[in-house]
Formats: C-alpha cells, structure tokens, sequence
C-alpha cells in the first residue's frame, strides 16, 4: 500500500493554516507573525519558517523581503475573471481527459469525496467542507495531467477560494457536485462541463 497515512508536524501545521488562508480566517495584508505563530502552536519558529515559505510557493501569501509573510489581498474583478478563465479552462480539458483515462476505481474515489462532502454540509463545518471541494476537482485534474497540470491548476483554486466568503448554501454546493459526478458518470461531457462551469462561476 502507497498510500500515507502518517502527517509530520509541519504538514499538518501546513494543512490547518492553508484551509484557514483559503476560507479567508485572516485579514487581508495583516501579518504572519512567525513568533506568534510558534507560541500559539508550541513550535519552533524555523518549522513555521518552512509552513510560511510552503504556504507562499503555494500563492497564498506574500513575501516582503526582510519583513516577512503576509495575506494576500482580495483579487480585483479584473484578475478574478482571469483566473476563473484558467480554472475552467483547465477543468475542461481534465473532465474530456477523465472520460478517456477514469476506472471504476476513480468514479469511486470521487463518490467518496462527495459524501465527505455531504457530512461536512450537515455537520456544518465549512473548512473541511471547501478541503473537500477541492480534492474533488483535483482527484479528475491530476489524472487528466498528472502533477504537472495539477500544479497549475492548484495555486489558481486556492487563490479563488481566499476571501470568496459562503456564497452560496453548502447543499447546493453538494448537489452541483453531484450532478457533475452523474454526467461523468454517464459519460455526458457536454452536461459535466456545463455543472462544472456553473459551480465555479
């Protein structure tokens, strides 16, 4: 078996402040304060150096030389509807590329995901909610292209996600991504991409 089930520190200490970044917990251009961070959390500050400078490859902060990490601002409508073209550029190309590659196996994995999905919508809990989503649209990118569109694709979602507050009901949500699963399912890419275009609008 491949798959890991052991996180170090650092990942999960990466994890938590990434879904907390992408559901816009902290304010726009405040600080990173690598000091209170290590206090908060009982760790040393050079392993949240390596979380701050993880999290900055990733595009969710900035780095001001010599002064540190901080929060990105909110995009501008000009650069959103950019990057919202390059994710769904990206996802179209993945869910015709799934229709060829995907196995039983991964219309399964994706089943599962999306009742991840749907008991984080009851239990209400919104950032597992959005890791969720995420990894939904990530498992169909990554095997359409492998890490190296997944890469592409990863920092522009993130980015999206970060102050784009709840706009919507989680069900809603869950009931998009269903549909979408159904389509693929059925091997409709017309109607997959067409649910795909709508939930990220």
């Amino acid at each position: 078996m491949n798959t890991r089930l052991i996180y170090s520190i650092e990942e999960q200490v990466t994890d938590v402040l990434r879904s907390a970044l992408i559901a816009g917990e902290y304010e726009p251009g405040s600080k990173m304060n690598e000091s209170t961070l290590a206090s908060n959390l009982g760790l040393s500050r050079t392993i949240i150096r390596r979380v701050l400078m993880s999290l900055y490859k990733e595009g969710l902060l900035n780095n001001a030389e010599g002064h540190g990490y901080y929060v990105l601002e909110p995009l501008n409508q000009k650069t959103k509807k950019m990057l919202l073209h390059i994710r769904s550029s990206i996802e179209k190309y993945a869910i015709r590329a799934f229709k060829k590659r995907a196995s039983v196996r991964d219309y399964d994995e994706l089943e599962t995901i999306l009742s991840r999905m749907n008991n984080h919508c009851k239990q209400n809990k919104y950032l597992e909610f959005i890791k969720a989503d995420i990894d939904f649209h990530g498992y169909f990118v990554r095997l359409a292209g492998g890490d190296d569109l997944h890469n592409l694709w990863q920092p522009v979602v993130f980015r999206i996600h970060m102050h784009k507050g709840i706009s919507k009901t989680f069900q809603s949500d869950v009931d998009e991504h269903a549909l979408i699963l159904n389509a693929m399912k059925n091997q409709d890419t017309k109607t997959a991409i067409d649910a795909i275009l709508d939930n990220i609008a």
